[in-house]
């Protein structure tokens, strides 16, 4: 019930602030919304939903799409597109997102205005009632009037009461608690009058085609979105960008502010993201230049509109309208809403070309064990990569089709090994795709000069763009080896290449194809169009760890004798042992914002901290190849310890390694999806059996996280029912919350809470520590990380965090803290009594 209540107010909340920003939303009896969006060259659109009982704790709305122009492939788009930004959503509230990319997607289909039938001369028109201009005014002085309430509120409740201004200040006093001066009716009353009269006078008046006068300056149609407002401020340069100032709309905060520096920094892929729907006014030196509340735009507007004079003085008081010549506004195309093609990039789309697919079988079979990449990418040589995000990839894709028409199908063959270094202690090995004439080159040189600022693939190395096919991962100093073994076994692969590949993929799911782009026709066949993939027409891909599946693998550990790691016999008997030492630390994995995170300063300080520990038992989430190799490299850890991992076989990308001292009876790893477990086991003398659960729980990023968090953690549970005792270490990805309360832990006690009840215990502060705060969305400190005991033999006898220390490191920017990872570890000792 109380979720059911949690669902009613969010979705009241949402369609409340989605009223104000568009007024045109109907409501019918049957409880749908209902949105007509017009489509320049054709009939409208009509965009409905439906609130279901459970959106949005569990599931998205109920969409309703319905045009004559509609066909199958556009719906499937559409409906992919809403369940992306569903997926992708934190919030999970996103039907703000839904309008706004509906709106630009209907928008870019067509640019002819539709024909408009011929006006009667006889025909009698009255002129509306009420224009923008009075709205704007009796708006102004509402907010003026009531400056403690969120504008949003105000516009809901003025437009709710069809503008009757009595009514409208009647509730907002009551609800604000707020009395007003005399004065502020009469103003709101002498505009409506004035109105009226206006109206009155001009019922009869003759049509007049409609012309960019006052009169219909202000209207819908005349607003520039706010997206064209930023790029035009960014790209302005008589702007001083210092001095504008975005005003948006949070949804639980109200109307929050942010200087225009700072939102220019954003990323549009990142989750505190504002989109540009929520922007609900542009402030300069405190005064507003653009609001979409009142449609007021002096950065566009129309000349006797007046234009912001950007070069003007600061003022301390909002500073008259400043007429300008033609001249000073910059040439925008007119046909453009807003600019196509952004310059925001983002790894989560690529331009490829994907061999066929009766070609994969002997490439997978080195990449499923090898490739860390495996499940999220397909078979592929990328041509532009990162590229933009999923909102502009029908346009991007009809740019595409326009620039390679006249690019000819060609062969490619794989036949040569090769492999590229990195920084650090690993290497790419790859297939060498060889085509005659350059025409790989030919293709990635046309798709460059179509998005000349997408050149990450070209600035790579000194030589330019090298086209390849990643197939593994491997040690720096062993790709040689590699390259020579994969080239032995190797018969040589040909395909024809006759389309381009646009790919997307959101959280972290694999890549889908989202559109097929064909190059040019053959004989006297016709060149086909760009086409929509929907979710049926993807290659198919068998993943050997889609469901749940264990396997026993092996620990190894390190031969002096020949300095080789090997496979260790499972160790059958029983290990003395009166206390134990367990070690949990997520060392946050270097795929990302590597130059924010400084992940060759932070290993080498993590390697220290683990020593200084001298763990029986080391459990290891978010490891990557990269620290990996570095461990196996570590001499400490080579005299002391057997390792779960000695190739990365199990980091796909990233997962978990376990360190022991103490021999185990078997290792167990279970993958349960996008999740990796290990399970060892350890026979004590006079004790039984110790399962040992290493875990990385499913984080908040996902689709139904606490559900799978659940679901995760009742398996684990299961899985030591067999054992005399289990341990449960790592990071379980939520806090002390409603959730922890929730979990029927049955017999499995928080070590921490029994040795520090009242403390909160944070291994996760985006306040303290400075690598958190880069990879926080929230900045909220949280327990994440936890060791829980099912025994009744085991006694917890001491626990602490370790890792909660900074170090200086020097940058670029000059020196600064940091620290081992974003989260703090825990060091648990416990006692077998």
């Amino acid at each position: 019930m109380e979720e059911s209540s949690k669902n009613i107010i969010s979705q009241r909340e949402e369609i409340e602030s989605l009223l104000a920003l568009y007024p045109e939303i109907q409501t019918l009896t049957n409880g749908e919304y209902q949105m007509a969006i017009e489509r320049p060259d054709h009939t409208p659109l009509i965009f409905g939903w439906m609130y279901p009982p459970t959106y949005p704790e569990t599931t998205p709305p109920v969409f309703h799409l319905s045009a004559s122009w509609l066909h199958g492939g556009e719906r499937d788009e559409i409906h992919s597109m809403f369940q992306s930004l569903w997926e992708s959503s934190t919030s999970k509230l996103i039907l703000f997102e839904c309008l706004e990319w509906i709106t630009q997607y209907v928008s870019n289909l067509g640019s002819r205005q539709p024909t408009q039938p011929k006006e009667q001369p006889n025909q009698e028109q009255k002129k509306p009632a009420r224009t923008s201009k009075d709205t704007q005014k009796q708006m102004k002085i509402l907010e003026t009037a009531f400056p403690t309430m969120d504008v949003s509120i105000i516009w809901t409740t003025f437009k709710s009461n069809h503008y009757d201004v009595e009514k409208t200040v009647e509730i907002l006093v009551s609800t604000s608690g707020r009395s007003i001066k005399p004065d502020v009716l009469g103003r709101l009353k002498a505009i409506s009058n004035k109105a009226k009269r206006a109206a009155d006078g001009s019922a009869n008046a003759q049509p007049q085609s409609p012309s960019k006068s006052e009169d219909t300056e202000g209207t819908k149609d005349s607003l520039r979105t706010s997206e064209d407002v930023f790029y035009r401020i960014l790209w302005d340069d008589r702007y001083n960008k210092e001095d504008f100032v975005i005003c948006y709309l949070d949804r639980f905060d109200g109307i929050k502010e942010a200087s225009f520096t700072s939102w220019e920094s954003k990323d549009v892929t990142a989750e505190i993201f504002i989109p540009w729907h929520r922007v609900q006014y542009i402030k300069c030196r405190d005064e507003i230049v653009w609001d979409r509340r009142t449609r007021e735009d002096y950065i566009f507007g129309p000349i006797k509109k007046g234009f912001f004079d950007p070069n003007a003085p600061a003022r301390s008081t909002p500073a008259p309208k400043v007429q300008v010549e033609k001249t000073s506004h910059v040439s925008f195309p007119k046909k453009e809403i807003r600019p196509k093609i952004s310059n925001n990039k983002t790894v989560q789309s690529a331009v490829v070309i994907i061999p066929d697919p009766s070609q994969w079988e002997p490439i997978e079979k080195i990449r499923r064990n090898s490739d860390k990449s495996y499940q999220r990418w397909m078979p592929h040589i990328n041509l532009l990569y990162p590229f933009l995000p999923g909102g502009e990839l029908r346009s991007a894709s009809l740019k595409i089709h326009k620039a390679v028409a006249e690019i000819s199908p060609f062969k490619i063959s794989l036949s040569q090994f090769g492999y590229f270094t990195h920084e650090g202690v690993n290497a790419t090995v790859w297939l060498n795709p060889e085509a005659e004439n350059n025409a790989i080159h030919n293709l990635q040189n046309v798709l460059q000069h179509e998005f000349p600022e997408l050149d990450d693939l070209s600035k790579k190395s000194a030589e330019g763009y090298n086209p390849h096919l990643t197939v593994s991962q491997v040690p720096r100093d062993q790709a040689p080896a590699y390259v020579k073994k994969y080239q032995t076994n190797w018969s040589q692969l040909e395909f024809q290449v006759e389309n381009v590949y646009v790919i997307h993929r959101t959280e972290d799911k694999p890549f889908r194809i989202m559109y097929r782009i064909p190059l040019k026709s053959q004989g006297n066949l016709p060149r086909g169009d760009f086409e929509y993939v929907s979710e049926v027409d993807q290659f198919p891909r068998n993943f050997t760890n889609q469901k749940t599946h264990s396997d026993l693998i092996p620990f190894f550990k390190f031969q002096v004798e020949n300095s080789t790691w090997q496979a260790v016999p499972a160790q059958e008997e029983e290990v003395k042992l009166e206390n134990l030492r367990i070690v949990t630390f997520n060392v946050l994995f270097d795929t990302y914002m590597a130059d924010q995170i400084h992940s060759a300063e932070r290993y080498p300080r993590l390697l220290e901290i683990l020593r200084k520990t001298r763990g029986d038992v080391i459990c290891l989430q978010e490891m990557t190849l990269t620290l990996l190799v570095l461990i196996l490299k570590t001499e400490w850890i080579q005299l002391e310890y057997c390792v779960s991992d000695i190739s990365g076989s199990t980091l796909q990308p990233y997962g978990i390694v376990v360190l022991t001292k103490i021999p185990a009876k078997k290792l167990i790893q279970v993958v349960d999806k996008s999740k990796t477990f290990m399970f060892p086991e350890f026979l004590i003398s006079g004790y039984g059996s110790l399962l040992l659960a290493a875990v990385h729980l499913t984080s908040d990023r996902g689709e139904n996280p606490q559900s799978k968090r659940k679901q995760q953690l009742l398996s684990i549970f299961r899985r030591g029912i067999s054992h005399q005792h289990c341990i449960i270490a790592g990071d379980f990805n939520f806090g002390d919350s409603e959730e922890d309360a929730a979990m029927e832990w049955g017999t499995y006690r928080d070590a921490w809470r029994e040795t520090h009840p009242g403390s909160p215990g944070y291994t996760y502060d985006p306040i303290a520590n400075s690598i958190a705060k880069v990879t926080s969305s929230k900045g909220i400190p949280r327990r994440l990380d936890r060791v829980m005991i099912s025994s009744q033999k085991i006694k917890v006898a001491s626990m602490e965090i370790i890792g909660n220390e900074a170090f200086q490191i020097e940058t670029p920017e000059g020196t600064q803290n940091i620290f081992a990872s974003d989260h703090f570890g825990l060091q648990c000792d416990v006692v077998f009594q």
